[in-house]
């Protein structure tokens, strides 16, 4: 709408085109599918954060982009709109909570992040 999207909202909407639900809440997304760990992320893997350091997931985003040294996830911040970061080497890596497989599936997302 007007007012944007959120983080959870965003996650939600891009696996509803892929026809799969995801639970609305930042937590409750945290905990769909299957956990992964940070060796074996892939794009269309979900994101989780501790944004607040409040020791519970507040924040996701959605994989887009994965090399040996690097992801790359797009999410909804609250100061600049969607946009997409790195989760090593930055902000985003001390807060990186987990990050989860929904369904055994990945997210074909074309071109992003490229």
């Amino acid at each position: 709408n007007k007012n944007g999207i959120d983080c959870s909202g965003l996650t939600q909407n891009a696996w509803s085109a892929a026809g799969v639900k995801l639970y609305r809440s930042s937590i409750e997304q945290s905990r769909q599918g299957e956990k992964v760990g940070r060796d074996n992320i892939k794009k269309g893997d979900i994101v989780c954060f501790d944004a607040k350091l409040t020791n519970k997931v507040d924040h996701v985003g959605l994989v887009v982009l994965t090399s040996p040294k690097n992801v790359f996830f797009i999410h909804a911040s609250t100061c600049c709109g969607v946009r997409q970061d790195s989760l090593f080497g930055g902000y985003w890596e001390n807060r990186f909570v987990m990050a989860r497989r929904v369904s055994g599936l990945t997210l074909d997302i074309g071109q992003a992040g490229k």
